[in-house]
């Protein structure tokens, strides 16, 4: 998959922000939609350092882009950018949609991610374990408690966490514990970089949901253990799908093929 850096990025109507992005399959997935539809848009990916956010928009604002997706680690800074949000996105303190024109702000990741969650029947009222404490985790967390959710977190630095979840009804951990909840979510980018978090699987209990929002060809070391476990697994593909599906509709007012774009990252 062809990566762009941000000062060498072609014209174009859409893309997806972030460091790293090369991996990234949206550009695919919204190709897909695009060809589906018969609509003449191109969608890329390109690179952005954190530093350097607010630059990188207003070049792509001049060279004709009408909306991004923003991923890791953009997320908050992205929501420090945008002058509107919508869907009850200030909840979140991070956006990973933006519409350039208006510099408005959606989060697309969160019911991406509950829709997940239910269609393992990880229903409200359950106990999720969420790791990490970056933008992604920060929205999710929220979002989980809206839904009614009994949520725990964990960090590797908790202060960071402690900081993130304050005023917020949710157990802060010091080491991970995995004892009777019904989903883990791994929302750091452990995954990202191929290394594994300190997670004892063999307490898990059967059926556990073992939720990763990285994605790639073969199972992070975070869901090869809770796979060896005999636990259920998912990575981040579906989520990607629907918060995609999610954006189209939002930048272009119409239903998004969600069909074409499942196949086209292989689901």
């Amino acid at each position: 998959m062809s990566c762009f850096e941000w000062r060498d990025a072609p014209e174009g109507d859409f893309a997806v922000l972030g460091d790293p992005v090369s991996h990234s399959l949206s550009p695919k997935m919204h190709g897909a939609a695009y060809a589906e539809l018969g609509l003449e848009l191109r969608y890329l990916a390109i690179r952005v350092e954190l530093s350097e956010f607010d630059q990188a928009l207003d070049h792509l604002v001049a060279l004709g882009y009408q909306g991004v997706n923003v991923t890791v680690p953009l997320k908050e800074v992205a929501f420090e950018w945008c002058e509107s949000l919508e869907d009850g996105a200030w909840r979140y303190g991070a956006v990973n949609t933006i519409r350039l024109g208006d510099r408005a702000g959606m989060n697309t990741d969160v019911p991406g991610f509950l829709s997940v969650l239910r269609a393992h029947s990880v229903e409200p009222g359950s106990r999720v374990l969420v790791l990490g404490a970056g933008g992604s985790a920060r929205a999710l967390i929220r979002g989980l408690l809206d839904e009614g959710y009994a949520v725990r977190g964990w960090n590797r630095t908790r202060a960071k966490l402690d900081a993130v979840v304050e005023g917020l009804d949710i157990e802060v951990l010091d080491g991970i514990d995995v004892r009777d909840c019904e989903a883990v979510v791994n929302a750091t980018s452990a995954s990202l970089g191929g290394f594994d978090l300190p997670v004892e699987w063999s307490q898990a209990s059967d059926g556990c949901l073992a939720f990763d929002l990285a994605y790639g060809k073969e199972l992070s070391p975070f869901l090869r253990g809770a796979s060896g476990r005999g636990l259920p697994v998912t990575d981040g593909l579906p989520m990607l799908v629907e918060q995609g599906a999610l954006a189209f509709e939002w930048w272009l007012g119409r239903p998004a093929p969600r069909t074409a774009m499942l196949r086209s990252v292989g689901l």
